[in-house]
Protein backbone atom coordinates (compact mmCIF):
# COMPACT_ATOMS: atom_id res chain seq x y z
CA UNK A 1 0.00 0.00 0.00
CA UNK A 2 1.38 3.43 -1.11
CA UNK A 3 -0.26 6.81 -1.36
CA UNK A 4 -0.47 7.06 -5.36
CA UNK A 5 1.29 10.02 -7.01
CA UNK A 6 -1.10 13.23 -7.37
CA UNK A 7 -1.95 14.71 -10.78
CA UNK A 8 0.35 17.43 -10.32
CA UNK A 9 3.49 15.50 -10.29
CA UNK A 10 2.53 13.09 -12.96
CA UNK A 11 3.95 15.07 -15.81
CA UNK A 12 2.29 12.82 -18.23
CA UNK A 13 -1.03 10.62 -18.96
CA UNK A 14 -0.50 6.82 -18.00
CA UNK A 15 0.38 6.62 -14.82
CA UNK A 16 1.24 3.05 -13.79
CA UNK A 17 3.60 1.33 -10.69
CA UNK A 18 6.07 -1.44 -10.18
CA UNK A 19 6.58 -3.32 -6.91
CA UNK A 20 10.17 -4.60 -5.67
CA UNK A 21 10.05 -7.09 -3.35
CA UNK A 22 12.52 -9.68 -0.99
CA UNK A 23 12.67 -11.77 1.98
CA UNK A 24 14.50 -9.96 4.78
CA UNK A 25 17.73 -11.75 6.42
CA UNK A 26 18.09 -14.28 3.53
CA UNK A 27 20.72 -13.34 0.93
CA UNK A 28 21.03 -9.49 0.68
CA UNK A 29 22.76 -9.83 -2.76
CA UNK A 30 19.83 -11.45 -4.09
CA UNK A 31 18.04 -9.59 -6.64
CA UNK A 32 14.42 -8.21 -6.11
CA UNK A 33 11.12 -9.68 -6.97
CA UNK A 34 9.26 -7.70 -9.37
CA UNK A 35 5.48 -7.15 -10.58
CA UNK A 36 4.32 -4.27 -12.66
CA UNK A 37 0.80 -3.08 -12.46
CA UNK A 38 0.61 -1.34 -16.21
CA UNK A 39 -3.00 -2.23 -16.00
CA UNK A 40 -3.58 -0.91 -12.55
CA UNK A 41 -3.18 2.42 -13.72
CA UNK A 42 -2.78 5.08 -10.83
CA UNK A 43 -3.57 2.18 -7.81
CA UNK A 44 -2.13 2.63 -4.21
CA UNK A 45 -2.48 -1.06 -3.56
CA UNK A 46 -1.29 -4.35 -4.72
CA UNK A 47 -1.33 -7.85 -3.39
CA UNK A 48 1.54 -10.10 -3.45
CA UNK A 49 0.92 -13.73 -3.23
CA UNK A 50 3.34 -15.80 -1.79
CA UNK A 51 4.12 -19.23 -0.27
CA UNK A 52 1.91 -19.82 3.07
CA UNK A 53 5.60 -21.53 4.88
CA UNK A 54 6.36 -17.61 4.86
CA UNK A 55 3.67 -16.19 6.86
CA UNK A 56 4.67 -12.92 9.15
CA UNK A 57 7.57 -12.76 7.59
CA UNK A 58 9.57 -9.41 7.13
CA UNK A 59 9.87 -8.19 3.80
CA UNK A 60 11.97 -5.35 1.99
CA UNK A 61 9.53 -3.66 -0.60
CA UNK A 62 9.99 -0.29 -2.56
CA UNK A 63 7.72 1.31 -5.40
CA UNK A 64 8.43 2.74 -8.72
CA UNK A 65 6.30 5.25 -10.97
CA UNK A 66 6.22 4.92 -14.76
CA UNK A 67 4.00 7.39 -17.31
CA UNK A 68 3.53 7.25 -21.27
CA UNK A 69 6.77 9.32 -21.31
CA UNK A 70 8.67 5.41 -20.64
CA UNK A 71 10.12 3.49 -23.15
CA UNK A 72 10.85 0.04 -21.74
CA UNK A 73 13.97 -1.26 -20.74
CA UNK A 74 15.64 2.15 -20.67
CA UNK A 75 13.01 3.94 -18.66
CA UNK A 76 14.00 4.85 -15.20
CA UNK A 77 11.15 5.96 -13.34
CA UNK A 78 11.78 7.63 -9.33
CA UNK A 79 11.91 4.75 -6.79
CA UNK A 80 10.85 5.11 -3.19
CA UNK A 81 12.80 4.26 -0.26
CA UNK A 82 12.98 1.10 0.61
CA UNK A 83 10.62 0.09 4.04
CA UNK A 84 10.07 -2.87 6.03
CA UNK A 85 7.25 -4.81 6.25
CA UNK A 86 5.56 -7.96 7.51
CA UNK A 87 3.79 -10.35 5.15
CA UNK A 88 0.45 -11.97 6.39
CA UNK A 89 -0.33 -13.49 9.75
CA UNK A 90 -1.52 -17.11 10.04
CA UNK A 91 -3.66 -19.15 12.88
CA UNK A 92 -2.31 -19.82 16.01
CA UNK A 93 -1.28 -23.51 16.10
CA UNK A 94 -1.18 -24.57 19.80
CA UNK A 95 -4.63 -23.92 22.57
CA UNK A 96 -3.28 -22.56 26.05
CA UNK A 97 -3.37 -24.86 28.42
CA UNK A 98 -4.24 -25.59 32.57
CA UNK A 99 -7.40 -23.67 31.78
CA UNK A 100 -9.24 -23.11 35.40
CA UNK A 101 -12.01 -21.22 36.55
CA UNK A 102 -13.03 -20.19 40.21
CA UNK A 103 -16.26 -18.22 41.42
CA UNK A 104 -15.84 -14.62 41.53
CA UNK A 105 -19.45 -14.13 42.96
CA UNK A 106 -23.16 -15.55 42.07
CA UNK A 107 -22.91 -13.97 38.39
CA UNK A 108 -19.01 -13.97 37.70
CA UNK A 109 -16.50 -16.59 36.87
CA UNK A 110 -12.66 -15.69 37.14
CA UNK A 111 -10.84 -17.42 34.31
CA UNK A 112 -7.01 -18.52 34.43
CA UNK A 113 -4.70 -20.24 31.44
CA UNK A 114 -1.09 -20.57 30.79
CA UNK A 115 -0.66 -18.99 27.43
CA UNK A 116 0.80 -20.50 24.41
CA UNK A 117 4.54 -19.81 23.81
CA UNK A 118 4.94 -16.26 22.11
CA UNK A 119 7.64 -17.91 19.13
CA UNK A 120 6.95 -17.25 15.51
CA UNK A 121 5.81 -21.25 14.91
CA UNK A 122 3.09 -21.18 17.42
CA UNK A 123 1.54 -17.72 17.29
CA UNK A 124 2.31 -17.32 13.70
CA UNK A 125 1.94 -13.51 13.82
CA UNK A 126 1.45 -10.77 16.74
CA UNK A 127 -0.90 -12.02 19.63
CA UNK A 128 -3.67 -9.30 20.07
CA UNK A 129 -5.20 -11.26 23.12
CA UNK A 130 -7.48 -14.41 23.71
CA UNK A 131 -11.38 -15.55 23.45
CA UNK A 132 -13.28 -16.76 26.07
CA UNK A 133 -16.17 -19.34 25.10
CA UNK A 134 -18.63 -20.48 27.23
CA UNK A 135 -22.00 -22.27 27.98
CA UNK A 136 -23.92 -23.24 30.87
CA UNK A 137 -23.64 -27.31 31.42
CA UNK A 138 -27.43 -28.28 30.61
CA UNK A 139 -26.82 -26.07 27.49
CA UNK A 140 -25.49 -27.42 24.06
CA UNK A 141 -21.96 -26.66 23.27
CA UNK A 142 -21.67 -26.01 19.61
CA UNK A 143 -26.10 -23.92 19.13
CA UNK A 144 -25.80 -22.41 22.99
CA UNK A 145 -21.90 -21.24 23.32
CA UNK A 146 -21.22 -17.45 24.23
CA UNK A 147 -17.85 -15.90 23.38
CA UNK A 148 -15.84 -13.42 25.49
CA UNK A 149 -13.25 -11.23 23.16
CA UNK A 150 -10.16 -10.64 25.50
CA UNK A 151 -7.76 -7.80 24.17
CA UNK A 152 -5.09 -8.70 26.77
CA UNK A 153 -2.80 -10.65 26.50
CA UNK A 154 -2.53 -11.53 30.50
CA UNK A 155 -3.62 -14.97 31.08
CA UNK A 156 -6.79 -14.45 33.24
CA UNK A 157 -10.23 -13.10 32.11
CA UNK A 158 -13.63 -12.12 33.86
CA UNK A 159 -16.88 -13.48 32.51
CA UNK A 160 -19.79 -11.35 34.14
CA UNK A 161 -23.78 -11.52 33.43
CA UNK A 162 -24.03 -15.16 34.45
CA UNK A 163 -26.70 -17.29 36.59
CA UNK A 164 -26.24 -18.03 40.05
CA UNK A 165 -25.53 -21.35 41.61
CA UNK A 166 -24.83 -22.52 37.78
CA UNK A 167 -22.38 -24.96 36.11
CA UNK A 168 -20.55 -23.36 33.40
CA UNK A 169 -18.11 -24.72 30.69
CA UNK A 170 -15.11 -22.59 29.38
CA UNK A 171 -12.14 -22.88 27.11
CA UNK A 172 -9.77 -20.40 26.05
CA UNK A 173 -8.05 -19.74 22.72
CA UNK A 174 -5.36 -17.63 21.43
CA UNK A 175 -5.58 -14.97 18.69
CA UNK A 176 -4.08 -12.57 16.07
CA UNK A 177 -4.98 -10.72 13.64
CA UNK A 178 -6.21 -13.87 11.15
CA UNK A 179 -8.12 -15.28 13.58
CA UNK A 180 -8.32 -17.79 16.78
CA UNK A 181 -6.48 -20.85 17.24
CA UNK A 182 -7.35 -24.50 18.39
CA UNK A 183 -9.83 -24.43 21.50
CA UNK A 184 -8.40 -25.64 24.77
CA UNK A 185 -9.79 -28.91 27.20
CA UNK A 186 -12.68 -27.90 28.84
CA UNK A 187 -13.36 -26.94 32.44
CA UNK A 188 -16.41 -26.95 34.86
CA UNK A 189 -16.72 -24.54 37.39
CA UNK A 190 -20.17 -22.84 39.60
CA UNK A 191 -21.14 -19.49 40.27
CA UNK A 192 -21.42 -18.95 44.03
CA UNK A 193 -25.13 -18.86 45.43
CA UNK A 194 -26.99 -15.58 45.12
CA UNK A 195 -27.19 -13.49 49.01
CA UNK A 196 -30.44 -13.44 50.20
CA UNK A 197 -32.81 -10.84 48.64
CA UNK A 198 -34.86 -9.78 51.52
CA UNK A 199 -34.63 -9.44 55.32
CA UNK A 200 -36.05 -11.34 57.84
CA UNK A 201 -39.69 -10.51 58.55
CA UNK A 202 -42.39 -10.88 61.47
CA UNK A 203 -39.38 -10.79 63.92
CA UNK A 204 -40.44 -11.48 67.65
CA UNK A 205 -38.70 -11.48 70.91
CA UNK A 206 -39.79 -13.67 73.80
CA UNK A 207 -38.28 -13.96 77.48
CA UNK A 208 -38.80 -17.19 79.28
CA UNK A 209 -37.38 -18.48 82.89
CA UNK A 210 -34.95 -20.19 83.58
CA UNK A 211 -32.79 -21.33 86.81
CA UNK A 212 -29.22 -20.04 87.51
CA UNK A 213 -27.08 -21.84 89.98
CA UNK A 214 -24.45 -20.30 92.16
CA UNK A 215 -22.08 -22.55 94.69
CA UNK A 216 -24.18 -20.85 97.68
CA UNK A 217 -27.85 -20.51 96.37
CA UNK A 218 -30.10 -21.31 93.57
CA UNK A 219 -31.62 -18.30 92.29
CA UNK A 220 -34.60 -18.49 90.13
CA UNK A 221 -35.00 -15.33 87.19
CA UNK A 222 -37.80 -14.72 85.48
CA UNK A 223 -37.59 -11.49 84.15
CA UNK A 224 -34.90 -9.40 82.39
CA UNK A 225 -34.80 -6.87 85.26
CA UNK A 226 -34.12 -9.73 87.78
CA UNK A 227 -31.07 -10.78 85.56
CA UNK A 228 -29.54 -6.97 85.66
CA UNK A 229 -29.77 -6.33 89.63
CA UNK A 230 -27.50 -9.94 89.85
CA UNK A 231 -25.16 -8.32 87.88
Amino acid sequence: MWDPLPRQEQNAPGIYYRVYYRRVGVDEERDFQQKTLKSLGNTGLYVVRIQRKYFYTEYEVKVQVFNDMCEEPDCSGPVSDPKIIHSAEDLPQVAPTQVGARPFNSTALNITWIPIPNVREKVRGKLIGHRIKYWRQDLNEITESQYLLSRSTDPHALIIGLQPNTYYWVRVMAYNSAGPGPESERFLERTFKLRPQKPPTAVQVSFTSFLMFTPAHPVLFTSPSHFSRFF
